[in-house]
């Protein structure tokens, strides 16, 4: 190696540097070009390399297509992917230019082929996408909510509540449907049910990182300190939840953003989930109603790779061929492999979907 020594000339102080300059660049050339190529692995590779060692991915045998990244777009990505797991379940009717072409996009990531551009997706989005980082838990739930008015339209202004009686005859199928009401200690007098629609289920992480008692919290009596009871009591009310209705889809959202010491950060806990379960028991039912408890089987999983200030979203998605015969595939923008579903339990769950069996 050249090393630079300094002329004690002034006159010939800047020939003598580019002198320098020009021997050690001539013989360091390969260990210069090494050095940068090494770093700009090391870019590239940063958000990956935790999927590198955890995963080895093998090409599918069968090609399904990926998405083109148009722009910071891997959240539609992973969302068009998660979505094309149950796009038979869907029952999107292309009564608009978005539910059509979204149609399309389903349809056509369910086919063998290449590469697939959602650019004409966005489009008929009115510009609500941009180049900036997204979140896929949003996207998922403005899409299923424009897909839910295209199929069963409900007057403006209304409230999403509905009484108990007419949740039978709505029949979306992502539609998680849950009794409300309000019950004070002090009189123990209770309002009366009503039942609220949600599109998508959303869990806490901690305290729990098991899939059924994450689920179950949601459902415990939350305390409402600042209602008044017409007893005159305040404080000393609870609002009390029971699910009415398991959808044919059930869509679960973790949520992984929290505030410690004022600061928002990303929980890194793993969500434990199954492959196969049996909708969980509730007892003491706001409507004094037995709840059927249907089978549901995993068919995609969205995961967030990076921090609060930006990532990536990747999904894993369950294809079905030749009859009952199924598959797991990686999918990251344009990248479609094939893993394992141990591989798929392993990730840090952001958004699941379970299929009604």
């Amino acid at each position: 190696m050249i090393l630079f020594v300094q002329d004690s000339s002034p006159a010939n102080s800047k020939v003598s540097v580019l002198l320098h300059v020009k021997l050690f660049l001539a013989h360091n050339w390969r260990l210069l070009l090494g050095g940068s190529a090494v770093l700009g692995l090391c870019t590239g590779a940063w958000y990956g390399i935790r999927h590198r060692r955890r995963i080895k991915r093998r090409p599918a045998k069968s090609r399904y297509p990926g998405l083109h990244n148009i722009g910071n777009s891997c959240y539609l990505n992973s969302v068009l992917q998660a979505l094309a797991a149950v796009s038979n379940r869907l029952q999107i009717q292309p009564t608009t230019p978005f539910t059509a072409e979204l149609l399309r996009i389903l349809t056509s990531l369910n086919k063998r082929g290449g590469t697939l551009n959602a650019q004409s997706l966005v489009a008929t989005m009115g510009g609500s996408l941009n180049c900036e980082q997204q979140d896929a838990h949003e996207l998922l739930q403005a899409m299923l909510a424009v897909a839910s008015k295209s199929q069963n339209p409900v007057q403006e202004n209304t409230a999403n509540v509905y009484p108990a009686q007419t949740t039978e005859s709505r029949s979306i199928p992502w539609e998680l449907s849950m009794a409300n009401c309000v019950r004070c200690t002090a009189c123990g007098q209770t309002s009366d049910a009503g039942v609220r629609i949600t599109n998508i289920a959303i869990l806490t992480l901690p305290p729990s990182t098991m899939l059924e008692s994450s689920f179950l919290t949601v459902l415990q009596p939350d305390h409402l300190a600042d209602y008044s009871c017409h007893c005159g009591k305040i404080g000393a009310s609870f609002k009390l939840s029971s699910l009415v209705r398991w959808p044919p889809i059930l869509v679960l959202h973790v949520q992984r953003l929290g505030v410690a010491n004022t600061m928002i950060v990303k929980e890194e806990a793993a969500m434990q989930f199954p492959v196969v379960m049996q909708a969980w028991r509730q007892e003491g039912h706001l409507l004094r109603m037995a709840v059927e408890r249907p089978v549901y089987m995993l068919a995609a999983v969205i995961e967030h790779v990076g921090g609060v200030g930006g990532g990536h979203y990747i999904a894993y998605r369950r294809v079905r061929e030749n009859g009952n015969r199924s598959r797991w595939l990686y999918c990251s923008d344009s990248i479609v492999s094939e893993v394992t579903v141990d591989q798929v339990l392993l990730s840090q769950a952001y958004i699941l979907v379970y299929e009604r069996t």
